[in-house]
């Protein structure tokens, strides 16, 4: 299991593993965490902008107006998760569900398999997310597909550390197999992507 620390955040209910759900609702400038089973709240510090995240064992997914971004497994035990939240926060984006997933090679086969043919490496891609703990997450907003295509950058992080350093590949990016997230490439492909793990995994 991942600790809340690896996800680069501290609230203990985050943790990893299938039917583990977060109700994301923004109200204030820091993100806090409770559960029926702590005495205690902790907090994932957030820019100012940022609103009240407050964590809910109920699926929240909407399968409208979305994009899916998927953390990948090197991010997580690098404890990038939370440079990537604020990120996705700052640029605007609803995070209307998250959640981690510890995925096998034939999940990971079964996700991507839109990719197959298209993505270099294809069977070295499956492998990496495979390879530890995901942060999926249904992201909302307008023209949620290609404007977070641009938040993230493109596929080739050489290319995205050059053209667009700001990205969250330009930033945090490794190489074209590790490049920090996967997110939806077709406005087509949104529903049924966010679908895979809010609907099917959970």
């Amino acid at each position: 299991m991942a600790a809340a620390s690896d996800l680069g955040c501290s609230p203990a209910d985050l943790t990893s593993g299938t039917g583990v759900s977060l109700l994301l609702t923004f109200r204030g400038p820091s993100v806090s965490s409770s559960s029926s089973s702590a005495a205690s709240q902790d907090t994932i510090p957030l820019p100012a902008s940022s609103p009240l995240l407050s964590l809910n064992s109920a699926p929240t997914a909407t399968y409208d107006s979305c994009t899916c971004a998927v953390i990948k497994p090197h991010l997580v035990k690098s404890g990038l998760v939370g440079d990537v939240l604020n990120t996705v926060l700052e640029q605007g984006y609803e995070i209307s569900a998250l959640q981690t997933f510890d995925l096998t090679r034939t999940n990971a086969a079964e996700f991507l398999e839109v990719y197959k043919g298209v993505v270099q490496d294809f069977s070295t891609v499956v492998a990496e997310f495979s390879a530890g703990t995901v942060v999926a997450m249904e992201l909302r907003a307008e023209d949620a597909v290609p404007n977070f295509r641009k938040t993230a950058g493109p596929w080739d992080v050489e290319m995205a550390k050059e053209l667009y350093p700001d990205s969250i590949r330009g930033r945090l990016g490794v190489d074209g197999v590790r490049n920090a997230v996967h997110c939806t490439d077709l406005q087509s492909d949104a529903k049924s992507e966010c679908e895979y793990f809010f609907d099917l995994l959970v």
